[in-house]
Parts: structure tokens; sequence; C-alpha cells
């Protein structure tokens, strides 16, 4: 079955920002598991500073150009940050239980905390800032590599046409590559 649009934008969020910061990636497999319909695969053992930047490409994207996917509460504490912990402006919202993170994100901003716990050497407050600052970088590559994103995205929606991907539906980092440093800016 044809993935959505968000789906695809979301794990085509992870492979450009992997690309744009140096994370080798490896392709998005659209070979539906629990609690995912895709996930891009990456180079886990790059350095934390790479891969936590990488962690937020596929929500930030989704935010960006596929925003009415995201819940209306969960987009707007998202569009103010995206590591819901207790520094952030909705932290009362969040911890009552009223915020429904989708697994998949859930699963992208744990990885990101642990990523940057580890780069930092640290938790709590200072760890925040650190990830608000990486976030408010990853936001900026999201925008400026837009063109690169729409046209990997686009690539996906025709491969996925071909008749073998019912067979096979891993979608190659090495097309995605080619197709980025065609559009990069």
């Amino acid at each position: 079955m044809k993935p959505e649009r968000p789906t695809i934008v979301h794990e085509v969020g992870h492979m450009v920002v992997g690309f744009a910061v140096g994370v080798r990636e490896q392709g998005v497999s659209f070979i539906k598991r629990p609690n995912e319909d895709a996930q891009a695969f990456y180079d886990r053992s790059g350095p934390p500073e790479k891969l936590v930047r990488r962690s937020f490409g596929g929500i930030l994207a989704q935010i960006e150009y596929e925003p009415d996917s995201v819940a209306g509460d969960l987009l707007e504490a998202f569009k103010r940050g995206v590591i819901l912990d207790r520094h952030h402006p909705d932290a009362a919202t969040h911890y009552s239980g009223q915020i429904r993170v989708p697994t998949q994100a859930r699963d992208d901003l744990r990885d990101a905390m642990c990523f940057g716990a580890r780069a930092i050497g640290s938790g709590g407050k200072k760890l925040s800032a650190y990830l608000a600052a990486v976030e408010a970088e990853v936001r900026e590559i999201i925008c400026t590599q837009s063109r690169a994103l729409a046209a990997i995205v686009g690539d996906i929606e025709k491969w996925w046409e071909e008749p073998e991907r019912r067979v096979a539906p891993i979608y190659s980092a090495v097309r995605a590559r080619k197709i980025f440093d065609a559009n990069t800016r």
C-alpha cells in the first residue's frame, strides 16, 4: 500500500537533514511495522552532534510541509519547540496528558534527547538549551533544503508506482543523494 504523503515527507526530512550534516544515510523502508509505516535507516555510529540533528529532521519537515497531518494542539506546541520537556512553554499541558505525541515522533524525539545528552555529556536544563539551539538549526536546514526535500518526495511518489515496489519497497539512499546534490542550494 502506498504510504501517505506526510509519512514520506517525515522520512525524507530525516534523510535531507542527514545529508546536509554528513550522516551516512542507508535508505527508506516502506515495509509496515508495528507503530510505523516507514523508517529511514542510517549509520547510528556517527557523531552524536550530527545524529541529534538528523533525529529532528522528520517531525520538523512534517510540521513545515504537512502541518495538517499533525493534531492541532500538538502542532501549536511543536511550533514553540518539539522537545516537550518541563522547560517547554506548554509543559503543563504536556505533562497533564492532554497532548498525545505520535509513536514515531516520540521515538525520534527520544533519540534526539539521547544523542544530545551524549553530545554534551549532560542532561536537565543544559540539555534542553542545547536541544532548543539544535532544533532552531534544523528548522533552518529544512527551509533552506526545501527544493531537495520536495524533489526527493516527488521522486518517491513516482518510484512507488514502479511495478517492483510491491516486492521491494526500499528507497535507495544513493538515488536520494543524487537528487539532493542536484537540488542543493
